[in-house]
């Protein structure tokens, strides 16, 4: 029944604008999405489904510029369309990709997984900064993202790793002293792996010090001593009792 409703209001809605002008679908576009927003709640999925083909039709006429306000618009919907979300999420054009990667929970792993194989570092960026990133997605992430995509990553907390993403990330991180800095402080890192960034972390911090002046120089070392203790004690904590 759905598909035969949303079949209809398609040829109901290219009779009545066949040959209009992009502009005509952009606000076509609009007001169809006011009328889902303000029933998104409601809906079942078979009458989501409906809005959903429909949309698809509009979003084949309409610009980027309309795609992004419909992307911002519907992408933290819990309800939106399933695959109207996708096809936005694939698009190009990051503004109107981004917030559908960033914010949409309609996107299913696998989606995820193979725009993280497909798309660019723009699009690599939203998707690190989700409020959760599944190990699976988080391992293709590491394989291709660049310092920024790893760096955004790291600071993500809701970001899970599994032990060989980890492991490759501690390869990149030892070649990069800021991802080195920052992936030291996430307390999920393996115990083996947290002493090889203890070791880069502290050789970097060290040589910093031939640029401060010799009185300090002391009161750093002690601190970076005891931040070395503390990373320590944090590894014989969490291994398990013998």
């Amino acid at each position: 029944m759905a598909a035969t409703a949303s079949a209809a209001l398609i040829a109901e809605l290219e009779g009545a604008v066949d040959g209009r002008s992009p502009e005509r679908w952009a606000e076509i576009l609009r007001q169809l999405t006011r009328l889902f927003l303000a029933d998104a709640d409601r809906l079942n999925e078979g009458q989501i489904a409906v809005f959903d083909d429909v949309f698809l039709r509009l979003m084949e006429r309409a610009d980027a510029q309309a795609l992004a306000l419909f992307s911002n618009n519907l992408s933290g919907i819990s309800a939106a369309p399933r695959r109207a979300m996708r096809q936005l999420a694939f698009h190009d054009d990051i503004l109107v990709a981004g917030p559908v990667l960033r914010r949409s929970s309609r996107l299913q792993e696998r989606d995820l997984v193979e725009i993280a194989n497909a798309r660019g570092e723009q699009h690599l960026l939203e998707i690190s900064s989700r409020q959760t990133v599944n190990a699976s997605l988080s391992d293709q992430l590491v394989e291709r993202g660049e310092t920024a995509v790893l760096s955004k990553l790291i600071l993500n907390l809701g970001a899970r790793f599994s032990e060989a993403g980890y492991a490759a990330l501690v390869a990149k991180a030892k070649r990069d002293d800021g991802l080195a800095e920052k992936l030291v402080r996430r307390s999920d890192v393996p115990p083996a792996l947290r002493r090889e960034l203890v070791a880069k972390v502290s050789d970097v911090r060290m040589r910093s010090l031939q640029a401060v002046p010799p009185a300090l120089q002391s009161k750093i070392k002690a601190a970076i001593a005891t931040s070395a203790a503390s990373a320590r004690s944090c590894d014989r904590a969490s291994r398990p009792a013998s």
